[in-house]
């Protein structure tokens, strides 16, 4: 089960955050995770882009929940996604079995989503990656 101290986040992830070698690339390590389940949001994935999120009502977003991220964790994390200019990191809801839990999320900022190819995403994360 994922533990929460006062001073850290869970994280729900429905892209490459999901798979263990980036956690480890980007953290050091791999973190703690269960299955959970978004709703109120779609996953969208255009071609030539990377995964995102958007609000939908009767949507729902199958991932997985990391837990206990410390704010270090979070800043790697938010250098990734590239938080403020293409994801916006939000509070959200997500369900764990029959539970109720908060978390954090990266939502797609859709019209920078839009305008840039995952070309230029691989070379930001890659230089991300090289530096840890």
């Amino acid at each position: 089960m994922v533990t929460v101290t006062p001073s850290s986040v869970d994280l729900f992830v429905y892209g490459t955050l999901m798979h263990e070698p980036i956690q480890r690339q980007l953290l050091g390590r791999s973190v703690a995770s269960v299955a959970a389940t978004l709703f109120g949001f779609d996953r969208v994935e255009n071609p030539g882009s990377y995964p995102y999120v958007v609000p939908r009502a009767n949507g729902h977003v199958p991932g997985l929940l990391l837990g206990a991220l410390s704010p270090r964790d979070m800043a790697i994390f938010d250098q990734y996604e590239d938080e403020g200019r293409l994801y916006v990191r939000r509070q959200v809801t997500v369900r764990v079995g029959a539970i109720d839990r908060p978390a954090h999320t990266y939502v797609g900022v859709v019209a920078n989503l839009h305008r840039i190819r995952r070309s230029h995403f691989d070379a930001n994360r890659e230089a991300i990656r090289q530096r840890r």
